[in-house]
């Protein structure tokens, strides 16, 4: 299963070059249409299509968007790990 994981991690690395990593949860963030909106993409490990928003305001609010859905995301893989 390591392998699948790994190879799922180095496909993900050749579309996005540029990313981020939080918590060991790729995102990226990129400039939205209008001044002041980023498109945030979150790669969860069990999702095959990356989770996606709209965050207006500053790149810091992104950034802070994007750890907030990462940590809910974890929060609830841990609670339903314990079941």
């Amino acid at each position: 299963m390591a392998s699948c994981d790994r190879r799922a991690g180095e496909q993900l690395s050749r579309r996005m070059p540029f990313g981020q990593k939080y918590r060991g949860v790729r995102y990226a963030i990129r400039i939205g249409i209008e001044r002041g909106q980023w498109q945030v993409a979150i790669y969860l490990a069990d999702k095959k299509l990356p989770k996606e928003t709209t965050v207006v305001g500053t790149r810091r609010d992104a950034e802070i968007a994007a750890n907030r859905i990462i940590d809910a995301w974890m929060k609830k893989r841990f609670r339903e790990n314990l079941v």
